[in-house]
């Protein structure tokens, strides 16, 4: 069965997405700035992927839900808020009640 997967690298990640290819992945995005290879391998392979040199994890790349921004859960009313945990006062710390109204 073929999964799609993520493949988070350490250092250049093209060498590494090469070697990743030769080991049996089919390699979609090279994301170098943030050390990511997304592709796809058979099941049975992607376990040998983590033996690649430069491979940090192979993960699943699995679909994420977010509910629409018109949700209930989207929206948080006073009610559900959690209350504020209160501030103490310790000598010599200064402390910062945020930006100042002008």
């Amino acid at each position: 069965m073929i999964e799609s997967i993520i493949v988070t690298v350490a250092g250049e990640a093209e060498p590494v997405a090469e070697q990743l290819r030769a080991a049996g992945m089919t390699v979609d995005r090279v994301l170098g700035a943030v050390g990511i290879v997304t592709g796809s391998v058979d099941s049975e392979r992607r376990a040998s992927l983590a033996a690649v040199p430069g491979v940090v994890a192979v993960e699943l790349d699995r679909p994420v839900g977010l509910a629409p921004p018109d949700a209930e859960i989207q929206s948080l009313d006073d009610s559900a808020r959690l209350p504020a945990e209160p501030r103490t006062e310790r000598s010599g710390a200064s402390r910062f009640d945020g930006p100042r109204s002008r």
